[in-house]
């Protein structure tokens, strides 16, 4: 929950105040444009089109968390990536169970759940070693392992806070 509790702290209401409107628009869209679908397709079918619809682009921009490996702020001169902490497939699963969940509730997703899941669509400065698929695998870990930091204490990756 490091990531989590940093981006809450650092960024989640700069991003709120300064974009919310448009996130919340868009990403409203993105919802109606799912629920369309909802029901009509097998879940592995509408992944395979939210996965970037949604995981990518479901606010319409990505944001920087103000969050950064050791290494990358110990080592400026080095090539970095903006890595997508949860990753878009990830974000495309937690979105399509939290809209089922609530039962395809396009308000409540967007007045509600958006705001405490903004964290979702952040990304960390990373060296561009770290972010290598060999140092940092991808579609290994589950959203919960995720949330626990697992996929980046198993690539010894330590975050802090940007300078």
């Amino acid at each position: 929950m490091k990531f989590v509790k940093l981006f809450n702290k650092l960024k989640r209401d700069d991003v709120w105040d300064n974009r919310g409107e448009r996130i919340r628009r868009r990403f409203r869209m993105q919802l109606e444009r799912l629920k369309a679908v909802v029901g009509k397709y097998s879940d592995e079918e509408i992944m395979k089109v939210i996965q970037s619809d949604i995981g990518y682009n479901g606010l319409g921009s990505q944001f920087y968390s103000r969050v950064i490996s050791q290494e990358a702020l110990n080592n400026p001169d080095q090539l970095m990536s903006k890595d997508h902490y949860f990753g878009a497939m990830t974000i495309a699963e937690v979105v399509l169970k939290s809209f089922k969940e609530s039962e395809l509730d396009i308000d409540y997703m967007v007045d509600e759940w958006l705001y405490e899941h903004l964290y979702l669509w952040a990304t960390v400065k990373i060296t561009r070693v770290q972010h290598k698929a060999d140092n940092l695998p991808r579609h290994v870990h589950t959203y919960e392992q995720k949330l626990n930091d697992e996929h980046y204490q198993e690539a010894g990756i330590i975050i802090t806070e940007d300078i």
